[in-house]
């Protein structure tokens, strides 16, 4: 291919329709229940981190972990949970 030659460049992706208003809104209002329940979630870690602590005799340093390993692993799980409904139905 020399320098000169050009190509057709890929016809660019219709943009998703909807036929009503209210169907647009069902996904956002899916995604704003996910992010609802993953900082409820948050929330309640964060009441009971002090108990936890207590309990396990661990620092500040540990319960950031504890509090970074449960985020990560409940929004993968959420993640995951979405994509296999997907998949199923």
């Amino acid at each position: 291919m020399t320098g000169t030659e050009t190509t057709a460049a890929a016809p660019a992706a219709a943009p998703r329709t909807y036929p009503s208003l209210r169907a647009a809104w069902i996904p956002m209002a899916a995604l704003c229940l996910a992010f609802f329940v993953e900082m409820v979630d948050n929330t309640l870690l964060s009441i009971a981190l002090p108990t936890i602590g207590r309990d396990l005799g661990s620092g500040t340093t540990a319960l950031q972990w504890v509090t970074g390993a449960y985020s990560l692993t409940f929004g993968g799980l959420l993640l995951t949970a979405g994509s296999m409904a997907d998949r199923l139905g």
